[in-house]
């Protein structure tokens, strides 16, 4: 049986092999009738995992980054010769609004401009928790600027509408 340090390591570790198999048919891009068909679950059950369970959704995230990892490397080889090209393009025809453009579709870079999988979410339960409780919040600005950890009563409240919501199983 997983230990709470094993659930940490690999948030996959935590989940049922259902939860486990749906986590692999939406990394590779189905949706979530395909999913709940090859899983032998409800629609409905693949959505309160996705959108309700932290251990879930976690598992989700690391599956992903595994998978679109790959991909990253594979572009950021590209790189190099991708702005060889851009430099002969701009060189021709000076346009740094177009290039700068491009490097933001693609996706490559953060609000930081940090090259990297962007928008993909937190790896563990517990961060994707903190993510939420920032989300419900008013002003989310003014608590991230402030720091303030999750509050016991909001965690509480937290974890208590993600258990009724997501821990869907049949």
């Amino acid at each position: 049986m997983a230990t709470k340090a094993d659930s940490a390591r690999h948030p996959a570790d935590a989940l049922t092999v259902a939860q486990q198999n749906a986590v692999d048919v939406l990394a590779a891009g189905k949706g979530d009738q395909e999913v709940a068909a090859a899983v032998g679950v409800s629609r409905q059950t693949v959505n309160g995992w996705r959108n309700h369970n932290p251990a879930f959704q976690a598992a989700l995230n690391v599956r992903r980054h595994e998978v679109w990892g790959g991909a990253t490397d594979r572009l950021r080889a590209l790189v190099p010769r991708a702005l060889e090209v851009l430099e002969g393009a701009l060189a021709a025809n000076p346009d740094p609004k177009t290039a700068l453009e491009i490097v933001k579709l693609a996706g490559l870079a953060d609000q930081g401009g940090h090259l990297g999988v962007v928008g993909i979410g937190p790896t563990d339960s517990a961060a994707v928790m903190e993510a939420e409780a920032l989300r419900r919040r008013l002003d989310p600005m003014a608590y991230f600027l402030s720091g303030d950890p999750m509050s016991p009563t909001e965690r509480r409240a937290l974890e208590a509408d993600w258990l009724a919501l997501g821990s869907g199983t049949e």
